[in-house]
């Protein structure tokens, strides 16, 4: 099941393989990946990679688009 199967069943009610999983961290995110707290929020590669590596270890169903690592990515950094 992918990501857009997976909410589409879990919306409907429906069976779904796993829950269904949203990004939601606050700053200590930052160092779990090896960035500074400071650096994921005013620096866009840090803040991109402190995603990206989030994405890749949690496998979230999908992003939120906001104002930094708290509250989502901001599109310029990717």
């Amino acid at each position: 099941m992918n990501a857009t199967e997976r909410m589409n069943a879990a919306i409907n009610l429906k069976p779904v393989d796993r829950v269904p999983n949203a990004p939601f961290y606050e700053a200590p995110i930052c160092t779990y990946f090896g960035s500074t707290f400071r650096a994921a929020l005013l620096e866009d590669q840090a803040m991109a990679d402190a995603h990206l590596a989030a994405l890749d270890e949690f496998r979230f169903d999908w992003v939120m688009v906001g104002m930094g690592l708290i509250g989502g990515i901001i599109p310029e950094a990717l």
